[in-house]
């Protein structure tokens, strides 16, 4: 992945953020869905977290399931960062809507920082866009 796929308050987890997108590039060069997962950092030691299902369709409330599964795990982690991934459809300030990647980041200290990767399905695989972060206003 390139380095200019990562934003610069987001170069501490570069490579999380890296696997994040390449298991997405690989994921959706196959299928057209892509089903919320999660990576967790925990003292440098990189797991993936899914959501446990016996069928292969998707149920409404995967993304909340997988936020208590990371909860569960960072519980007596000193040092543990989480990113959260699922597709979304955007809709970008001139109206237009595109698919994204949403990338949930949350730092050591609980921190959470929303990161849209706009993507598009082209003849090759995917191509993703420049990032970018949002606020949300309360």
């Amino acid at each position: 992945m390139k380095n200019s796929m990562i934003l610069q308050q987001h170069i501490p987890y570069a490579a999380t953020i890296s696997r994040s997108l390449d298991f997405c590039v690989t994921m959706l060069s196959r299928s057209n869905v892509l089903y919320p997962f999660a990576l967790l950092s925990i003292d440098n030691d990189l797991h993936s977290v899914f959501v446990p299902s016996n069928t292969q369709h998707a149920r409404g409330g995967m993304i909340e399931d997988l936020q208590a599964q990371i909860d569960e795990r960072k519980l007596f982690a000193e040092n543990a960062i989480s990113i959260l991934v699922y597709s979304a459809t955007v809709t970008h300030p001139n109206r237009k809507e595109s698919d994204a990647l949403v990338l949930t980041i949350t730092d050591t200290q609980g921190h959470n920082t929303v990161t849209i990767y706009p993507y598009k399905q082209i003849e090759t695989g995917i191509k993703i866009y420049t990032p970018y972060t949002c606020d949300f206003s309360d």
